[in-house]
């Protein structure tokens, strides 16, 4: 479970310093995601070579990039929150049926020896 919430946890902070460049042009990614952009004046942003650079812009204004890396960042944000969930209800649960408080052994480092 940490893993995964570990990698939530990078894809978030990925995702919202992709955000970062294309909304600021700033951050450590910007000249990264704007460099993708810098075509040749003489270069049609629709030629085979630059199609993948192509930006469209939403009805809001909104180019499509930064549409789409607000989705991803939102949906791994919230998927980040559902993991934490999980993990601290399965901590709680699993002190309950082993009679044992893992919280605490988690700050300590140390658990009660059983009595089997």
């Amino acid at each position: 479970m940490i893993v995964a919430i570990l990698l939530a946890l990078s894809g978030t902070v990925y995702s919202g310093l992709i955000l970062y460049a294309i909304e600021e042009d700033a951050g450590p990614l910007a000249g990264v995601v704007m460099n993708r952009l810098d075509v040749p004046d003489d270069v049609s942003l629709t030629s085979a070579a630059y199609a993948d650079n192509e930006v469209t812009e939403t009805e809001h204004g909104e180019d499509s990039r930064e549409e789409f890396w607000e989705e991803i960042h939102e949906f791994l944000a919230n998927f980040t929150l559902l993991l934490v969930v999980i993990h601290v209800l399965g901590v709680l649960g699993s002190s309950f049926l082993h009679k044992e408080n893992l919280v605490r052994a988690m700050f300590t480092g140390r658990k009660r020896a059983s009595a089997d």
